[in-house]
């Protein structure tokens, strides 16, 4: 409760006779209150607090107040806490198992906060909590509410009260599944051995760890394994190259290391191996979402639409009730769904084969869009940029990623037939990306570069190459790779410092530009060596290419001094 409003000590002690009633059943539906004198002492309130607190609890349907006999528990107390009840009348017309993947879905995020911000003390209950519940289960005793206790004091550790109000709903939900299910035995093995990876990652308070969601995944596949095997398409969303494959990878080692534990059996295996069964599509996404930004947010209030200030939270993530989305946007779909779909081609999803999917994500980064991208971050980023939309009415920096896409990108293009190539990058540099009600960062785009080159640019030099075609002609690739390096010195092109965005080999890289002195070219040796010929940066050795040279040429160029950058851009493109 650190971070908004301040609360007042009126709610805070309601909350916590919601605790007593709801959590901690101290008082049970139905039974009376201590008095008032008794109470307040024991809650070390004032009589007036607690009569405001009662107040409250009243007005939410969780106490009574009876005349001449006292204040008591309703007798049909919500199973919710307070401001929920909405959600406890809903419970009995869902299913219960929607309410299990619910818990499913959003305990990760819950354990990551336990690892933030519980006490020894709360960890060390936590502990004690997991070792009773296997006690229990292996003694034949209630498991169920051993474990959901197990998960209950992990709710409290995560010091959230939201998820805290919200969670007594779907973890009964659990208990209904139970007693259902024909794999009971399964379930309490499955349901120890998931405590503990939690319980692990608590006591190392491992957040990321904490975050893995794709036992969570496995464990929604086995449960519908267990409930008739039905067939299902599993289809990742994430914004990478080949992502059903990694998805189905993560999700098989998963269930391959429950195998080996004994947790399930062969044919739970066997069931996320036949495709007649189970699928992972591949597909591809292709949607610019920047982070929200005061231009959007702006606009959106001129029209009269309140709330719109996005919350920043603890590690600068962004978070509005508006998207900044552009009209050209793409999804590509594998067509793999055995137990049927969807009319998805409908509303403009491109439902194709495998290979055709791979190759709209293959033009995408390699060619038509995300090589641009980078060119133009770098570049903007030393020239003092902070919007795209902006450097787009810079005529060095777009004759720059025309030549890229154009001239040098479209001969070894790979053509997925169900797009145009050259269309697609008329569609980014038209329409795309000088959109102003877009206003992406060319901070944002430069995260992470020496993880991007060796697709963005990485993959064209090796098609010049495979193709028998001219290298000396390229002069986009090597003025982007050249603008890179000279980013990473951080020094902008009137010689002030700027942070560069963050990379994981950016301590590395800078230390191999050691000595190089901004305004002294030739402090320029074989620094750039080190890193031109890293094959794992840029997919092949640069220093064994005649690019190297080139790449060396332009970087010397622009840190002769200030305006070097701008004077070395204009005269490549323009030569």
């Amino acid at each position: 409760m650190g971070e908004g409003r301040k609360v007042k000590l009126s709610e805070r002690t309601a909350d916590r006779l919601c605790e007593l009633i709801m959590d901690e059943r101290q008082f049970t539906p139905g039974s009376k209150l201590p008095n008032e004198n008794e109470l307040s002492e024991a809650l070390h309130v004032s009589r007036t607090t607690l009569r405001e607190a009662i107040s409250f609890l009243v007005a939410q349907g969780v106490l009574e107040i009876r005349r001449g006999k006292g204040t008591f528990v309703t007798e049909d107390l919500p199973a919710s806490a307070v401001d929920l009840t909405a959600l406890s009348n809903l419970r009995s017309r869902v299913r219960a198992r929607d309410l299990f993947e619910m818990r499913l879905i959003f305990e990760p995020a819950t354990v990551a906060l336990a690892c933030q911000r519980a006490t020894d003390e709360e960890l060390a209950q936590i502990r004690q909590k997991a070792e009773r519940m296997e006690r229990i289960a292996k003694a034949g005793g209630d498991w169920p509410l051993a474990d959901q206790e197990f998960h209950m004091a992990i709710i409290k550790a995560s010091h959230n009260e939201y998820m805290r109000r919200l969670y007594p709903i779907i973890n009964g939900a659990v208990n209904e599944i139970l007693q259902v299910s024909v794999n009971r035995a399964h379930m309490q093995s499955i349901a120890i051995a998931d405590n503990y990876m939690i319980l692990d990652f608590l006591m190392q308070r491992d957040e990321a760890g904490a975050r893995h969601a794709m036992s969570m995944v496995a464990a929604l596949l086995l449960e519908r394994f267990q409930n008739g095997a039905y067939p299902l398409a599993v289809v990742s969303m994430d914004n990478c190259s080949h992502n059903g494959e990694k998805l189905q990878a993560s999700v098989m080692t998963v269930a391959k290391a429950w195998l080996e534990k004994g947790f399930v059996g062969q044919d739970f295996i066997d069931y996320l191996s036949d495709e007649t069964k189970i699928t992972f599509p591949w597909s591809m996404i292709d949607k610019i979402t920047p982070r929200p930004h005061k231009i959007v947010e702006e606009s959106l209030e001129k029209d009269g639409i309140e709330g719109m200030t996005p919350i920043v939270t603890s590690k600068n993530t962004f978070i509005a009730a508006f998207v900044n989305a552009e009209r050209p946007q793409y999804l590509v779909v594998e067509d793999k769904f055995p137990n049927g779909r969807p009319a998805l081609e409908k509303a403009g999803v491109y439902m194709t084969d495998r290979e055709t999917v791979n190759k709209t994500e293959r033009m995408k980064v390699t060619t038509c869009l995300n090589p641009l991208h980078t060119a133009m971050s770098v570049y903007g980023c030393m020239l003092g940029y902070d919007l795209i939309c902006a450097e787009m009415k810079d005529e060095d920096i777009v004759a720059l990623i025309k030549r890229l896409g154009y001239v040098e990108g479209l001969p070894v293009v790979v053509d997925p037939k169900i797009l145009d190539p050259k269309a697609f990058i008329d569609e980014v540099i038209e329409q795309r990306l000088p959109n102003p009600f877009m206003p992406d960062m060319p901070q944002r785009i430069a995260t992470d570069t020496s993880q991007k080159v060796g697709i963005r640019f990485g993959e064209t030099i090796k098609s010049y190459v495979a193709e028998g075609r001219d290298l000396n002609t390229l002069v986009s690739i090597p003025l982007a790779i050249a603008g890179w390096l000279r980013y990473l010195l951080a020094i902008d092109d009137n010689g002030n410092a700027f942070e560069v965005s963050a990379d994981p080999l950016k301590d590395e890289l800078q230390a191999k530009l050691s000595g190089i002195e901004f305004g002294k070219p030739e402090t320029v040796t074989d620094q750039l060596d080190g890193i031109l010929s890293n094959a794992s940066i840029f997919g092949s050795d640069l220093t064994k290419t005649v690019l190297a040279d080139k790449i060396k040429a332009y970087f010397k160029a622009e840190i002769a001094g200030a305006g070097a950058v701008r004077k070395t851009l204009h005269e490549a493109v323009n030569g």
